[in-house]
């Protein structure tokens, strides 16, 4: 009885651990998936301090010159195109993301919607204009903060 026991479960375990074989395409998209959230983490502290400027310089109580009303565009642009960027981010099905943050505000732990129905070449095109996107938003944000 002991020994039949045992076989069963070590029979469920090892069915429970093999899983289905993952295609390589969704793979590459949860890589890709990944480095745009990697990046969106490098970009939130430049958005930061962009809006920390952006409010400087609304306050100021003078009337802005041309350069300054255009870096004020600029920022309530990026801030739009970085909230629509996280709106339509899609989630690759069957990978989850750690979190490990060594700070100490609260943000979105949502990494975009579900989309199962997508097929891994389209999951694939879809992480890498993701990750495409939040580069060029990054690009732009080290852009604004030069002098």
């Amino acid at each position: 009885m002991r020994s039949t026991l045992f076989f069963f479960l070590l029979l469920t375990l090892t069915a429970c651990a093999s899983g289905e074989p993952t295609d390589p395409k969704l793979e590459e998209a949860a890589s890709l998936h990944e480095k745009a959230l990697q990046s969106e983490e490098a970009l939130r502290p430049l958005l930061d301090s962009l809006e920390q400027r952006h409010n400087q310089m609304s306050v100021q109580g003078r009337a802005l010159t041309e350069a300054e009303q255009s870096f004020l565009q600029s920022v309530s642009k990026l801030q739009q195109r970085y909230a629509q960027w996280k709106e339509e981010r899609i989630e690759v099905p069957g990978h989850e993301h750690a979190h490990h943050h060594d700070h100490d505000h609260d943000h979105d732990h949502t990494h975009g919607k579900k989309m199962p129905e997508a097929t891994p070449d389209h999951m694939l095109n879809i992480q890498r204009e993701s990750l495409d996107s939040i580069l060029v938003l990054k690009e732009e944000a080290e852009t604004l903060l030069k002098p």
